[in-house]
C-alpha cells in the first residue's frame, strides 16, 4: 500500500500496483524503525552484537562486557536493566550528557561507568563488536552494544490520517487497537510499548474481533444491550 485516504464511507487505499481498494475499516500493523546511532561500524553489527531491547537479546549477551549508547535517563535506565544479565555494563554518551547527581550515584553504586568522550567508530570482526574507539582516549573493549536513541513509526500513514501519537512516537489506541480516527485500528509495535511478536499477534487478533463486531453492529446484526437483559 502506497497511500490511503479517509472517505465518507470509510477509506480508499492505493496499492503498490496502482489498484484502488475501498474499505470500511483498516487495520495497520506497520511497526516501528529504530534510530540506529550514526557511528561507523554500527550498522554492520546491528542484529548480531548491537541491539536495542534487553528483553529480546539480553540473555544471549549474559556475562559479557556490554556498552550502552545513549544519554540521560533513558540510557541510565537501560544500563541498570542490563545489570540483570551482566556485571560489566558501561554507558557511552558520545558527548556531554545530563545525568542528574542522584542518578549518577545510583549508576556508580551499581558499578556502571559513564564515558562522555566523542566516539570515532565501533570496531568489529564479522559483525561481532570488539571495542569502542574514542577521540582522545584509550579504546574500550566490549562484546555487545545496546542503544537507547529512540524509534519512530515505520509508516507515516497513521499521522497522515490524523492519529494521535504518544510521547514515545507510537500511535495512541484503546485496548482493542481503535485509534481516534473512526474505523482505523493499529496493532503491534506501532501502537504499544511492549514490542514482542507474540504481543503483536495477540493485539492483531483482538483488533480483528473488534473490527468484525463493529461491522456487524453497522449492519444491524447485533442485539441491543437493553434487550439482551430482558
Amino acid at each position: 500500500m502506497i497511500d490511503i485516504v479517509c472517505t465518507s464511507a470509510g477509506f480508499k487505499a492505493t496499492l503498490d500496483d496502482g489498484e484502488i481498494v475501498e474499505t470500511r475499516t483498516v487495520l495497520l500493523a506497520t511497526g516501528v524503525r529504530d534510530k540506529l546511532p550514526e557511528l561507523p561500524g554500527i550498522e554492520e553489527c546491528y542484529g548480531t552484537s548491537v541491539h536495542h531491547c534487553p528483553y529480546c537479546d539480553g540473555w544471549e549477551q549474559r556475562d559479557k562486557a556490554i556498552v550502552v549508547l545513549g544519554s540521560g535517563a533513558n540510557a541510565s535506565g537501560l544500563a541498570l536493566s542490563l545489570k540483570t544479565w551482566s556485571d560489566t555494563v558501561t554507558i557511552c554518551t558520545n558527548g556531554r550528557t545530563r545525568i542528574v547527581p542522584k542518578l549518577r550515584a545510583q549508576l556508580a553504586a551499581e558499578g556502571i561507568d559513564v564515558h562522555e568522550q566523542r566516539i570515532e567508530r565501533v570496531e568489529h570482526v564479522g559483525g561481532r563488536v570488539r571495542q569502542i574507539v574514542f577521540d582522545g582516549r584509550e579504546p574500550l573493549p566490549c562484546d555487545a552494544i545496546f542503544f537507547s536513541t529512540g524509534q519512530h513509526p515505520q509508516s507515516d500513514i497513521p499521522r497522515q490520517l490524523g492519529c494521535e501519537l504518544t510521547r514515545k512516537g507510537v500511535v495512541r489506541t484503546d485496548h482493542l487497537g481503535q485509534t481516534r480516527v473512526p474505523g482505523l485500528y493499529v496493532a503491534g509495535d506501532a501502537s504499544h510499548d511492549v514490542q514482542f511478536v507474540v504481543v503483536a499477534a495477540a493485539e492483531g487478533a483482538k483488533a480483528g474481533v473488534a473490527i468484525n463486531k463493529a461491522l456487524q453492529a453497522r449492519a444491524g446484526r447485533t442485539v441491543d444491550a437493553a434487550l439482551s437483559s430482558s
